[in-house]
């Protein structure tokens, strides 16, 4: 028996339907193992997909009471925790496919409200680093928190020699490499209409076609290089001609 639809798958179909991409829902395995939820068919590629929702948590509950009271006060959590905790979920969900060709997704939707209230405004989620979608939490949920590295000279000067990783690092070579792309759905504007952003996976053993997803108005990201050199960097996915999506 399939569980009742979240928002946001109800809405990726909603996204798919208007794309016209053909999304069947995968049906419960026979062996009661882990599944993902969908299989899209675009343009004869196949792809699996995990649709993960974003919910109110304490803080978040905080976060609202302190933003409803117009207090002074700092509220936040450690970069990239939650995109990296649906992650994980998902890939395990995502594991019996690890073996087959097919792209694997991970799609999240911000769903988090609070009586009525969003304490992170979807539509900032590009500038305000407070949402969980911001972009540099994506990067930090995939590759693993960002570390500065020192020089520390003898006669007493401290030099910093650059960033790297730290921590916590999801998506590695030969690890959970089977996910080729995070992704976030938005519909924050009812005049633009639902769309995605597709953050590539360095990593990916199967990745995903950058012909796939091409409508205008969804977005396609990747690493401008190796993500141990490049924390919080990303560019637009360069198409076979070289153009920038």
């Amino acid at each position: 028996m399939q569980n009742k639809q979240t928002k946001s798958e109800v809405l990726f179909l909603q996204y798919c339907a208007l794309r016209g991409y053909v999304a069947n829902r995968i049906p419960t395995p026979s062996d009661g193992d882990q599944f993902p939820d969908y299989e899209v068919t675009i343009a004869q590629h196949r792809i699996i997909v995990e649709v993960k929702e974003l919910r109110a948590n304490p803080s978040d509950e905080n976060a609202a009471t302190i933003i409803r009271e117009g207090r002074a006060e700092a509220f936040g959590d450690e970069p990239g925790r939650r995109i990296r905790n649906h992650i994980e979920k998902a890939e395990k969900q995502l594991r019996r496919y690890e073996n087959q060709r097919v792209p694997c997704l991970v799609v999240l939707y911000d769903n988090i409200v609070v009586d009525g209230f969003r304490p992170y405004p979807p539509g900032g989620f590009m500038v305000d680093m407070s949402n969980p979608l911001y972009p540099y939490h994506i990067d930090v949920g995939m590759y693993g928190l960002e570390s500065v590295q020192l020089r520390l000279h003898r006669d007493g000067p401290v030099e910093c020699v650059g960033d790297v990783r730290g921590g916590k690092r999801t998506l590695r070579l030969g690890h959970q490499d089977n996910i080729s792309a995070v992704v976030t759905l938005h519909d924050y504007d009812p005049n633009y209409g639902l769309f995605l952003i597709v953050y590539h996976n360095f990593f990916a053993k199967n990745p995903l076609p950058t012909a796939v997803f091409a409508h205008s108005k969804d977005k396609q990201l990747e690493k401008p290089g190796h993500p141990e050199t490049s924390p919080g960097d990303w560019q637009p996915v360069r198409t076979t001609q070289g153009e920038k999506r």
